[in-house]
């Protein structure tokens, strides 16, 4: 048997090398694999209007569906990057990764806190290593920094449940917080309400003390989201009316809002397999499997977590645009956790459950390395880079015009690019042309040079 010190530095060993697994995936490669398209281009103009142009705005991301703004606070977190690299975008890429990562550590902290170290450990490895999570977290992008606020918004009903009361406040706050980053954050707003309710109706103690906290969180919650609100007041309400009417209005994504509900089931169902990596019956299982230790280890937590699903898919079985597997992030701790208990139940039953299980999780780590490994991504941040960098070298202060070649939509990133080379290409087409082809051979056009997966054709003249 283990003493506790040699099992207190093997734990730690673990933890470390769960950290760093995550951190080569996030950082690995990070300009070569890094994205830069409309999103990405977006983030870098609004930071150098707040940076460089000294424009402070009140507004965040707009939703893709429905219009609606979000809290400006992402932008504002992604300016703090581009001071330390010259308002290179190679920055924002990394705080992504660096918010990925965090979301590992953190992972193990809320899994330890609210249920074993085994199981923070097991998450931890289960989210460091997933090939759907590193997709959502190394791009420069809204989502990165979710999954993390969402975490401490259920450690939050955690200790609520157990009768930590401040939480309220708390919880209100990062419900607001969220709201910088992503509409689906909204769901804890119905969520926390129904929660209270039924804290409530079963006598758990809810006192005036509760009350004052609520109270608090949600002037906490006005305060961060105070920006829109300012906006919305000075706007007659417009973004209040455009959530409105993408919960209500417009064509839905099935026949009817009922007729959604098996659908949105169905969709995070598959969301879920994707990430096991398991035959549909065995998901089935595991799912099954889930659902039990949740509610056998803390189930009045258990019960926050139902109320969200159910306002989580009743929500967006309303939804009026279409719907990414990424919107049902906010499903995934839950789910998580539950993995992490029945992998820690089933190594403390017997040895061949224990093989059973190392096996598996071995086989998630091989299978995300592999798929990886070999994954390319079209058009990276890197070519994109080397492209205007080659572009400006040849002009040699001399003006030159940029024409596009291109797919629709594949000439994003460029603008931003040749203004951070401060040799912006002139709008005079009698100056040379370069023309950027993308995919190289798009439009049977033969390029000159090609530089990775992008062609360039020289100026004739």
């Amino acid at each position: 048997m283990l003493n506790k010190n040699a099992l207190f530095r093997k734990k730690n060993f673990l933890l470390l090398a769960i950290i760093l697994v995550s951190v080569l995936f996030r950082f690995w490669q990070l300009g070569e694999r890094g994205v830069f398209e409309a999103d990405q281009e977006t983030v870098a103009w609004m930071t150098k209007q707040l940076l460089v142009d000294h424009k402070p705005t009140l507004l965040g991301v707009i939703t893709s569906s429905g219009n609606i703004f979000l809290g400006p606070l992402y932008y504002y977190l992604y300016s703090l990057p581009m001071m330390l690299t010259n308002m290179n975008p190679i920055g924002q890429l990394a705080l992504s990764s660096l918010l990925g990562v965090f979301t590992t550590i953190n992972f193990y902290i809320f899994g330890k806190k609210i249920y074993s170290e085994n199981v923070g450990l097991i998450a931890a490895f289960l989210h460091a290593t997933s090939l759907i999570f590193i997709g959502w977290e190394r791009p420069i992008w809204n989502v990165t920094a979710c999954l993390s606020i969402f975490l401490f918004i259920y450690y939050c009903y955690f200790k609520i449940a157990n009768g930590s009361k401040k939480y309220w406040a708390i919880l209100l706050f990062l419900i607001g917080l969220s709201l910088n980053f992503h509409l689906t954050g909204i769901f804890f707003i119905p969520t926390t309400v129904l929660f209270f309710s039924f804290l409530f109706f079963s006598k758990k103690n809810i006192v005036k003390e509760d009350l004052l906290y609520f109270i608090i969180g949600i002037f906490l919650f006005t305060a961060i989201l105070s920006p829109l609100v300012i906006f919305d007041i000075r706007h007659s309400f417009l973004n209040s009316k455009n959530i409105l009417t993408f919960f209500t209005g417009g064509s839905g994504i099935g026949q009817s809002f009922i007729g959604n509900i098996p659908k949105i089931t169905n969709d995070i169902f598959l969301t879920f397999t994707g990430f096991l990596h398991l035959p549909f019956f065995l998901s089935l299982f595991v799912f099954a499997g889930t659902i039990y230790f949740l509610a056998k280890n803390r189930l009045s937590f258990f019960a926050a977590v139902v109320i969200l699903y159910l306002t989580g898919i009743l929500g967006f079985s309303l939804f009026k645009g279409q719907i990414t597997n990424y919107y049902y992030l906010l499903f995934f701790p839950p789910f998580i956790f539950g993995l992490s208990l029945l992998s820690d139940f089933l190594v403390g039953l017997n040895r061949a459950t224990t093989v059973l299980v190392v096996l598996y999780l071995t086989g998630l780590l091989f299978i995300n390395s592999y798929n990886f490994l070999f994954q390319t991504t079209s058009f990276s941040f890197a070519t994109k880079e080397k492209v205007v960098n080659f572009i400006t070298s040849k002009a040699d202060k001399k003006p030159y015009y940029v024409s596009y070649s291109i797919e629709y939509g594949r000439n994003f990133g460029f603008s931003y690019l040749f203004w951070l080379s401060q040799k912006e290409p002139s709008r005079d087409l009698r100056d040379p042309v370069y023309t950027i082809v993308i995919p190289s051979d798009f439009g049977g056009i033969k390029p000159d040079l090609l530089i990775n997966d992008i062609g360039v054709v020289m100026p004739k003249n």
